[in-house]
């Protein structure tokens, strides 16, 4: 096949969806490239793992005219070129290539794809719907929408796109994300912990995450288990306050902010933890967004303890791999003191690594991906 991924960055953030699928389908023998705005510290064009990447020149001021003027790039890029597929990820207003494109090659066979990773998880309910309104009226101009799991589907898409809509599930970095030892791991967990009993880890965003329940929950833990730890990986508007709420708590000196970490980091830190927490809050816009978080902790041999989202049923069969709870801090605090001790962890922890490699972007981009276009495609 030959393909053409547009989006906003590229590289783009590591271990994100745009740069797994490209690289792997890349890997599999298809010819992939992709479209980006040029940034001034930028080469124009690279090849990088068998992706051919270029960038065009897009002004940023008036931000209003930035999308149409990318999408008129983009137009002009194509008018030279052929693929089977342009594979879009959604930005508002995305839906002036497909409308442009259809009326300037018509006989090309050339079939637009909208990929909708995620919902609006805007706090106001107004603004929410607004946003996801948009996105289904954008996607009734695609040839085809891929989006992140069953889930969405049933809640968001209406019956007249049913028809066009494919599931293709988020991945994870089996290869990035290990459960090997380190020394450097040990001596990382030392210098946070001293000689801490069990290390307990939550990675990704804080703001609008309620994560003083989890802060509380800890504290609760630590009347029993005072050698607990709690290792905060991310950063976020509300970082301050939960920063704070620990000192109040007295849980400071065993509960760690490490902020926002570089993306070659981060599996250094989940090998120094025993527990991994994907605490989401269970709401409705959160229970159908499938977390990242769950499924690089089950990567590095971590047990979870899960709230119970749809999405983090999905990855977690409770007593398996993982406990499913309620969002309150009593139920996290209940599933904490019960991993605390070794003998539940260390089942959990056996199974943690095996329920994640189905999870392989390599997997995926075969098993899912790529039947997809196929269908598209006919």
């Amino acid at each position: 096949m030959n393909l053409l991924f547009i989006t906003w960055n590229y590289p783009p953030t590591p271990g994100g969806v745009v740069g797994e699928l490209t690289r792997h389908l890349a890997g599999a023998g298809h010819s992939v490239q992709v479209l980006v705005p040029w940034r001034r510290w930028q080469k124009r064009s690279e090849h990088m793992e068998g992706v051919d990447v270029r960038r065009v020149f897009v002004p940023r001021r008036p931000a209003r005219f930035m999308v149409p003027l990318f999408m008129a790039r983009i137009l002009l890029f194509l008018l030279f070129r052929r693929f089977d597929a342009v594979h879009m990820l959604y930005n508002a207003n995305c839906f002036l290539l497909p409308l442009a494109g259809r009326l300037l090659f018509k006989n090309r066979g050339m079939k637009y794809i909208l990929h909708q990773i995620t919902f609006s998880v805007a706090p106001e309910p107004g603004k929410r719907e607004a946003e996801n309104a948009k996105v289904l009226s954008e996607s009734k101009y695609f040839d085809a929408v891929i989006t992140s799991n069953r889930h969405m589907v049933e809640k968001y898409y209406p019956r007249d796109l049913l028809g066009k809509v494919f599931t293709v599930p988020i991945g994870v970095n089996t290869e990035h994300f290990t459960p090997a030892p380190s020394a450097e791991g040990a001596a990382l967990r030392r210098e946070l912990f001293g000689e801490a009993g069990t290390v307990f880890v939550y990675q990704g965003a804080f703001a609008g995450r309620r994560l003083d329940a989890l802060l509380r929950a800890f504290s609760i833990l630590l009347e029993k288990r005072p050698d607990s730890g709690l290792l905060l990986m991310g950063s976020g508007s509300e970082a301050p306050k939960l920063r704070e709420l620990a000192r109040s708590l007295g849980i400071g000196p065993r509960a760690r902010f490490t902020g926002m970490l570089p993306y070659d980091d981060v599996p250094g830190y989940l090998r120094m933890a025993d527990i991994g927490v994907s605490y989401i809050p269970m709401t409705g816009y959160y229970d159908v967004q499938t977390p990242l978080k769950t499924m690089e902790f089950l990567a590095s041999g971590l047990p979870v303890i899960a709230t119970a989202t749809k999405a983090n049923a999905d990855l977690v069969r409770d007593g398996y791999n993982g406990l499913l709870i309620n969002d309150d801090e009593a139920s996290l605090a209940e599933a904490m003191v019960r991993l605390a001790d070794d003998g539940l962890r260390g089942e959990l922890a056996r199974n943690a690594r095996g329920s994640a490699m189905g999870r392989d972007w390599k997997g995926i981009v075969g098993k899912e991906l790529l039947p997809a276009y196929r269908k598209i495609l006919q």
